[in-house]
């Protein structure tokens, strides 16, 4: 049996590479103007982010579908539920041999963390849209939910990048730049 050495150590010193999911939960206001939802990332078993700019995501469980998770971070973190992921592609679930299965899904980016303090993720981003509902703060993970334009989220971005999640600003740059051209 061959065994692989990790090189790379979470911040609790245990090997970890840590698939995940994120949300951008968008709306329309009235103005006809497009929002996201961020969040403060009040988690406290990550104290190099604590406090951070974010939007919803988390883990995916081992065997969990994404869309699954998808589902599950949105409703844990903000109590709201997914009605719609825009641009949505996937393939049935197919099974080769004995009870495997698979299938395939386009999100709309992926992201990796390359290097720094924190966990070593790799995620995958998807567009969506949320029933109407009273969000919900998660204690002791998110707090001050807060829905931004896509153009106050650029002003953002170029006054403060260090207020945010680093793992989300590659998908918030590229979020900007995509409304940008439609």
């Amino acid at each position: 049996m061959m065994t692989f050495t990790f090189d790379k150590k979470d911040p609790n010193s245990t090997p970890f590479n840590s698939t995940a999911v994120s949300a951008i939960i968008e709306r329309t206001d009235k103005d006809g103007e497009i929002e996201i939802l961020i969040q403060e990332r009040v988690n406290s078993n990550d104290s190099v982010y604590y406090g951070t700019l974010e939007i919803p995501a988390g883990h995916i469980d081992k065997w969990e579908n994404v869309y699954d998770t998808l589902a599950r971070e949105v409703l844990e973190e903000t109590g709201l539920e997914i009605i719609e992921i825009l641009g949505d592609e996937r393939t049935e679930e197919i099974s080769g041999t004995g009870e495997d299965a698979a299938f395939a899904f386009k999100p709309f980016l992926c992201q990796q963390y390359l290097r720094g303090k924190g966990w070593s993720w790799l995620a995958f981003a998807f567009r969506c849209r949320v029933a109407e509902g009273i969000i919900k703060e998660q204690l002791g993970e998110t707090a001050k939910h807060r829905w931004v334009k896509i153009s106050q989220l650029e002003q953002m971005l170029n006054e403060n990048k260090s207020q945010f999640f680093t793992l989300h600003l590659p998908v918030l740059k590229y979020l900007i730049d995509f409304h940008k051209k439609i």
